[in-house]
């Protein structure tokens, strides 16, 4: 069996400085986010997020964490919720007539950075920066995060934790809130959950 090239065969990427810098807090700040810690050259683990994640809702009653499933592992998958109410159930949230937006992130090993950017949303949402994105609408985050089980790549730009597979090591290649629960929700019961 032929070797594999342990070379890099692309140049190294570039030095980058764009205007998404300023989204950064201060390294003082007490929510700054796990990947924010390391200048966003790793991604925090699945129970690193869910630590993060239930700081949220003690800083703002807007955030609330929600439990609809879990995982093949047994871990609880949460979605994050964020109205202007603070509501915690659907039918609170359907109550105030603005459109919900779901965002998931996470869902494909190598590509964290969604999952990275979401929670320092929910950070600026929750200490006010960006709480005004309440009014016009809701906000429902799915934030997946597998089991670190590889890093990334050589000379790959994707943070060090962007590798995720299964406890028993199948690789998944698409996770969403229908196919990671074992309840196996249908996707207008997921609907459901994030109205």
């Amino acid at each position: 069996m032929p070797r594999c090239r342990t070379t890099p065969i692309l140049p190294p990427a570039p030095p980058w400085r764009g205007a998404s810098l300023n989204l950064l807090t201060r390294t003082d700040d007490p929510l700054i986010t796990p990947s924010e810690v390391n200048d966003l050259t790793d991604t925090p683990s699945y129970d690193e997020t869910i630590a993060y994640l239930r700081k949220l809702p003690a800083k703002s009653a807007s955030i609330n964490l929600v439990v609809f499933g879990q995982t093949a592992q047994g871990r609880d998958l949460y979605l994050v919720v964020a109205t202007k109410e603070g509501a915690k159930t659907a039918a609170e949230v359907v109550k105030n007539g603005r459109p919900t937006l779901l965002a998931q992130a996470g869902i494909h090993s190598g590509e964290i950075d969604g999952k990275d950017a979401g929670l320092m949303l929910l950070r600026d949402i929750a200490t006010g920066r960006k709480s005004a994105l309440l009014e016009r609408a809701n906000s429902s985050s799915f934030q997946s995060s597998m089991p670190t089980a590889t890093s990334a790549a050589p000379n790959s730009t994707a943070p060090t934790n962007a590798g995720r597979s299964t406890r028993v090591g199948a690789r998944r290649r698409k996770t969403s809130i229908s196919t990671a629960t074992t309840s196996r929700p249908t996707p207008r019961k997921c609907a459901r959950c994030s109205h």
